[in-house]
């Protein structure tokens, strides 16, 4: 499975989680759009909508960030873990989406082949899950142009008294393990950086049988931004609930964590560094 857009990705969070999706209506103004991306993630001419093209201008450029071929960072906090908030080391494969994940009494990775974990019971997380889902977060939205996506222009939205640009994406059906997970990215209407993304989890161990309009959204928010080699990446993040009532986000965030010391490098990682320990 190649973690790029196979997401168990969405990527993300555990059940104890209610993190919400938000309201998907249309702005009268802004009429509504589907594309689908049938070209590879390096392709020079891949079609976006319009928002979304000026968010990838936004963070730094789809061309810029092609240029590398691993990415590096030191995950703080990660707080969904039966075993308590978790740091560690990860290093992706930005071609094929290999992960390595070193903690203090942990490892785990995916060799192109299969996900494998040294000591899971100090992870408290399933492994197929946890080994995808940071690094897609630390990617949007530049892994929103991997090959399968779609994307629904959903105009103006507000949430927490502001406004944002907001934009649906989909799978075309057969992508990845899990083509029926959707994102909902919000973006500041004048820089459009990506502010707030919404999702669900189809994860099949999180999923328990329920359908797709059964799920939980989830939310993540992004608080602040780093500069990485020209490109805007994530740097600190927060989850959310979703109130139903008033269709926005709770009060309080549910918990938080960094991306520190991320490096985007030209090179890439050998590849027997994604392999288990004999």
């Amino acid at each position: 499975m190649e973690s790029m857009v196979k997401m168990r990705f969405a990527i993300a969070i555990l059940l104890s989680l209610a993190l919400g999706a938000c309201r998907e209506t249309p702005a009268p103004s802004v009429p509504e759009k589907e594309v689908v991306v049938t070209t590879s993630p390096t392709a020079v001419n891949s079609r976006f909508p319009e928002a979304f093209e000026k968010s990838l201008a936004a963070h730094g450029g789809l061309e810029q960030f092609k240029q590398f071929k691993s990415l590096e960072y030191t995950l703080e906090n990660w707080p969904f873990s039966q075993k308590g908030p978790l740091t560690d080391l990860q290093r992706v494969d930005l071609k094929n989406r290999k992960v390595l994940i070193e903690g203090t009494d942990y490892r785990l990775g995916y060799n192109g082949d299969e996900v494998w974990v040294e000591n899971p019971k100090a992870l408290g997380t399933p492994a197929e899950f946890y080994y995808a889902t940071p690094y897609y977060f630390s990617l949007v939205p530049f892994v929103f142009a991997d090959p399968g996506t779609r994307f629904e222009d959903l105009g103006i939205a507000e949430l927490g008294n502001q406004q944002y640009h907001s934009i649906k994406v989909t799978y075309e059906s057969g992508t990845g393990d899990t083509p029926e997970d959707y994102y909902i990215l919000y973006l500041d209407p004048e820089s459009y950086t990506v502010r707030v993304m919404t999702y669900i989890v189809s994860f099949p161990a999180f999923r328990q049988g329920k359908a797709v309009s059964e799920l939980e959204p989830h939310v993540i928010v992004y608080k602040d931004f780093q500069e990485v080699e020209g490109l805007k990446m994530p740097h600190e993040f927060e989850f959310y609930n979703w109130n139903e009532e008033t269709e926005d986000l709770m009060e309080g965030a549910r918990g938080g964590a960094v991306f520190s010391e991320m490096k985007l490098l030209k090179t890439a990682f050998p590849a027997m560094i994604f392999n288990k320990t004999e």
